[in-house]
């Protein structure tokens, strides 16, 4: 079965405060073993209940298609990503896509883990679920700064928060902190996404043109936006014509070059603080050794 690590809040109903009453309602829930009474009560208070769970007992305590593909309370995720069930075809007593390991309190800070061994079953007419999963978490969205050159020759720096539409279409941003208009590019748009460094990365468009240049706040939020864009663009590669993938091979090259460049300063910068703090080391452990030497002299 498919593993996934999905930190994210999964809320359940709570019509009543005995361990036997609360397992009945879990066995109607993808992964409801994995659930506990804490988060069907805010602040285990029995007395409280949220959103999907007021959902869960319009929808008669029960898993259906349309409780499944509504939206999560407060986010662009549906019940069914959020509970390992992103194509909706859970059966009571079977096995869902996803099994739900790990949950915190925001299904924006959700994130995933495939097992190595996991293969991705093709679910929905569109990808395997592991995919469908990944972009809900691009949906959810992550902060960003974004570079751009301002009047074409000095560079700028700005936050922005970059999001997956919710038909994985379009990449849509808008500048933070604070209400902005948003920018959006088409899926179809993009040619390559390239990585620069730990956190940096770069999307051009199918001629070559550099669209978004990012860096973001942790590797593993880089990688995954590149493994998903690259999932979502590169089945319309097919459609390019031979002078756009020519301009785009040309800036390829060249981002390939910055890279190596990049790479090398690097690499530099890292054995040259390497060596600063070795040469302290011996600093201290000279001064400690005369100090020693010292005393030593003077107690003969």
């Amino acid at each position: 079965m498919k593993t996934v690590i999905v930190s994210v809040a999964l809320i359940i109903a709570a019509t009543t405060d005995s361990t036997m009453g609360l397992a009945k309602y879990l066995n109607e829930l993808p992964n409801g073993s994995s659930f506990q009474q804490g988060l069907g009560h805010p602040g285990d208070d029995s007395s409280k209940t949220s959103a999907f769970a007021n959902a869960f007992a319009t929808a008669g305590h029960t898993w259906s298609a349309s409780l499944c593909a509504e939206k999560f309370p407060s986010s662009t995720m549906t019940n069914g990503a959020a509970f390992g069930d992103p194509c909706c075809t859970w059966k009571k007593g079977g096995t869902p896509d996803f099994t739900v390991t790990v949950f915190t309190t925001s299904p924006t800070k959700a994130t995933t883990k495939t097992a190595s061994s996991s293969m991705g079953n093709v679910c929905c007419g569109t990808g395997s679920s592991e995919m469908l999963a990944r972009q809900e978490l691009l949906k959810e969205g992550n902060e960003f700064k974004k570079k751009s050159a301002f009047l074409g020759v000095l560079s700028r720096t700005d936050n922005v928060y970059l999001q997956l539409n919710p038909s994985a279409t379009r990449l849509v941003w808008r500048q933070t902190p604070g209400p902005s208009s948003s920018e959006e590019i088409p899926i179809y748009r993009i040619g390559k996404v390239c990585t620069m460094g730990r956190l940096d990365l770069v999307i051009l468009g199918q001629n070559g043109q550099k669209l978004l240049e990012l860096t973001a706040s942790t590797t593993s939020v880089r990688d995954l936006w590149v493994q998903t864009l690259e999932e979502l663009y590169l089945p319309g590669q097919s459609e390019q014509n031979e002078e756009d993938a020519k301009n785009l091979n040309e800036k390829m090259e060249k981002q390939q070059e910055k890279q190596n460049e990049q790479y090398w300063k690097d690499r530099t910068q890292e054995l040259e603080k390497r060596r600063l703090d070795a040469e302290e080391r011996k600093k201290k452990i000279g001064v400690i050794g005369m100090k020693y030497t010292a005393q030593a002299m003077a107690k003969r």
